[in-house]
């Protein structure tokens, strides 16, 4: 996987954080767009590049950027080395044991600020042939970065997406009537979706991924309510 960073001038002062930076996956009104920022409408390998640099393993997500950082994900497989840890192993069987790191990469100049391993284990769920297992994005409040790591194909069933409005909404209104006082509109919105993807992992446990539907979610909540607390 390679990262590569293009020539622009850096957002303006005039607007909240959140506006000027792109801090989740679709930028800060989740449309694709940003109002403040200046990219060059044209680039190739020596126009409008800043930086180039490879990244380890294998990821499909969209890295995020707070201030001057970039904050991104990717699977790398364990005794892998060169090339051949950028391909894609979706059909080898037993799969590979994986490092899912998240790294934080100067916007500036593109050296690693930090590296850290959310887990190290073999992946759970099957990928495509051209996919990664590293295909969600991090997101971040300019203080933490955030990976979800739950979910699976499973879910891709109708009222899936109902069920997580629904936690949504509950998550809100606990957050702004007070039952959960110390949560933030953006911490209840953020464990909503965890609650969603973790009720959607033990369920397909019982029913398999062709056999879920969205009421299965609805039966496994409280025993993911109760794992977040």
């Amino acid at each position: 996987m390679t990262l590569v960073a293009a020539l622009g001038s850096l957002p303006i002062a005039q607007v909240g954080p959140a506006e000027r930076f792109w801090p989740q996956w679709r930028g800060p009104y989740a449309t694709g767009i940003s109002r403040t920022a200046t990219p060059p409408l044209e680039w190739s390998e020596t126009r409008n590049i800043r930086w180039k640099r490879e990244i380890p393993g294998r990821g499909s997500g969209s890295p995020v950027v707070w201030g001057d950082r970039i904050f991104l994900m990717s699977a790398v497989p364990v005794g892998v080395d060169g090339g051949a840890a950028h391909e894609s192993r979706a059909s080898l069987q037993p799969r590979d044991v994986h490092r899912f790191v998240v790294m934080a990469i100067d916007r500036r100049t593109g050296r690693t600020v930090w590296e850290r391993t959310a887990q190290e284990e073999r992946p759970r769920q099957p990928s495509m042939k051209d996919g990664t297992w590293a295909s969600s994005s991090p997101i971040t409040d300019g203080q933490r970065v955030y990976v979800n790591e739950t979910g699976n194909p499973g879910m891709a069933t109708a009222g899936a997406g109902d069920v997580l409005a629904g936690i949504l909404a509950a998550y809100l209104a606990a957050c702004f009537t007070g039952i959960e006082p110390t949560w933030t509109p953006f911490e209840a919105s953020i464990s909503a979706v965890y609650v969603h993807g973790l009720a959607g992992d033990l369920a397909v446990a019982e029913t398999g991924r062709r056999g879920m539907i969205a009421s299965d979610l609805v039966r496994f909540l409280s025993t993911a309510q109760s794992r977040l607390h």
